[in-house]
């Protein structure tokens, strides 16, 4: 057999990856990627009999990869959590593994894609992956205060933004709080009233104070309050900006 692996974590992709030639050392693990824009890329060049598919990815949700790449390759997902996504996921008979995957789990999911005659409807299972990315818009993001814990409600956040390798939300009125998510996830994970302006920043359509014509064809953003940096509109992102603001 010939595996793909989509997996960031160095050590979880070597771990997988033992187990399948320990378990099959006839089999290969063909391909590795670690993101969803290099399984993008580098997916349609590769065949082989089954993927493992990361949920949880730097840039983004695996969803991201079904949705631009047509696949004809049985997926096992893995993750960390517990979703309620995967139950729609096993009941599409496509099944998954909860890290730290077990040898024996892992075997048991290979018997099941073994065992499967059903030729899978990618039509049908990206319409899934796409209500499914719906229902995980956040209402709310965990915060840590000291040593508590509370919470920001979405509809108070002016905007996300890097600093220093470390994300921050900006509430409404001015308060900085650091959360455990990149910004990739961020912005799957927020609605449309969220538009991602630059590489650091996510702002709310309420905290854009200002838009005005910049040199080159860019836009300069004010927003409130204040962000201590211009911020600035890149050329082939501004249609798409000001179709956000129109909306």
């Amino acid at each position: 057999m010939r595996f793909i692996i989509v997996e960031d974590e160095h050590y979880a992709f070597k771990e997988l990856k033992r187990m399948l030639q320990e378990l099959y050392p006839e089999s290969e693990v063909v391909a590795h990627f670690d993101s969803v824009s290099s399984a993008v890329n580098g997916l349609p060049e590769v065949k082989a009999d089954l993927l493992f598919l990361d949920i949880s990815l730097p840039d983004g949700f695996s969803f991201d990869i079904l949705s631009k790449v047509e696949l004809s390759i049985p997926i096992i997902f893995t993750t960390a959590y517990d979703e309620f996504a995967l139950k729609a996921f096993k009941y599409n008979s496509i099944d998954y593994l909860l890290k730290p995957i077990e040898s024996e789990d892992l075997k048991k999911a290979i018997t099941k894609y073994q065992s499967l005659q059903k030729k899978y409807d990618w039509n049908s299972f990206k319409s899934i992956a796409e209500e499914l990315k719906e229902k995980r818009r956040k209402k709310r993001f965990l915060i840590k205060i000291g040593d508590k814990y509370s919470y920001v409600q979405v509809e108070d956040i002016a905007y996300f933004y890097r600093e220093d390798k470390t994300t921050y939300i900006k509430t409404k009125d001015n308060k900085s709080y650091i959360t455990d998510y990149s910004l990739g996830v961020i912005e799957e994970l927020v609605d449309e009233n969220f538009f991602r302006i630059s590489r650091h920043v996510i702002c709310s359509l309420e905290a854009v104070d200002s838009v005005s014509k910049y040199f080159g064809s860019r836009l300069k953003i004010k927003l409130k309050p204040a962000f201590d940096e211009s911020i600035l509109i890149s050329r082939v992102k501004v249609k798409e900006f000001l179709a956000w603001m129109d909306e």
